[in-house]
């Protein structure tokens, strides 16, 4: 009886997910002691990412990259800095509430990355290989130690990834256009995350490949529907893009 529990916690998504944010909470935790609190915060935020989010919760606009009065950035994409400048508005600007509270957040969004693994895996390969990928990432050092050693999007951008892939491949069965709408909008999120993959909207994806292996009626239809997804994604881009072009101030937490 007690293996069967036990096999039945090692193979399970919800189970991995809180160990993995213990993982990290954990190191984080033992981590923070070392530093004085006076220095941990002002030494995690001290980069692009604390300073453009302390430009938005001032009310400053997405500018001043460097710490200095720069202007108007394009040095990173809007997500993760909007994210942090909320915290920011809520805990205070460079306080270690705020600092904790990202950790927090990004040690939600790397053990998220086991979840969406975990149903990878299991879409491919069954339950024992997507347990054992899911594990992998869960205890993976890098993975464990990031959210707390860089205020930076790395956590964000691994679930977005991980994520997508999952979505794919659920995807490639799907007839209803509102999940390849859906599917769509999450492409150009990620994109809106991590600029450099934004290519990936005009290349060969994955949910290409799905579409071309289907029979040949079934080509087409996956083609009309693989054009709206796109065509959701330029969409959402072009409303992304005028938002950013509004008067320096006025795109900002404050309205």
């Amino acid at each position: 009886m007690k293996a069967r529990y036990a096999l039945l916690a090692a193979t399970s998504a919800g189970v991995i997910f809180l160990v993995a944010l213990g993982a990290r909470l954990g190191f984080a935790w033992n981590q923070q002691r070392k530093f004085p609190h006076d220095v941990l915060t002002v030494a995690m935020f001290s980069q692009e990412t604390g300073s453009v989010a302390q430009s938005l919760a001032m009310g400053k606009g997405f500018s001043s990259p460097f710490g200095k009065e720069t202007g108007p950035t394009a040095w990173l994409t809007p997500v993760y800095p909007l994210l942090v400048a909320g915290i920011f508005r809520v805990f205070g600007i460079f306080t270690r509430a705020s600092f904790f509270a990202v950790v927090f957040l990004n040690a939600l969004f790397s053990s998220g990355v086991c979840v969406a693994i975990f149903h990878a895996g299991k879409r491919v390969a069954g339950i024992g290989v997507a347990s054992g990928a899911a594990w992998l990432w869960a205890i993976f050092p890098n993975a464990v130690m990031m959210p707390f050693e860089w205020v930076w999007d790395t956590s964000l951008a691994a679930l977005l990834a991980a994520t997508i892939l999952w979505a794919t491949l659920e995807l490639a069965e799907s007839t209803r256009w509102r999940d390849w709408c859906a599917y769509g909008l999450l492409r150009h999120r990620d994109f809106v995350l991590r600029a450099v993959d934004g290519a990936k909207l005009h290349g060969i994806s994955p949910a290409d490949s799905a579409a071309f292996e289907s029979s040949a009626g079934a080509v087409h239809r996956k083609q009309r529907k693989l054009c709206a997804a796109r065509n959701v994604a330029a969409e959402d881009h072009e409303r992304t893009r005028a938002r950013s072009l509004l008067p320096h101030g006025r795109d900002t937490l404050h309205g």
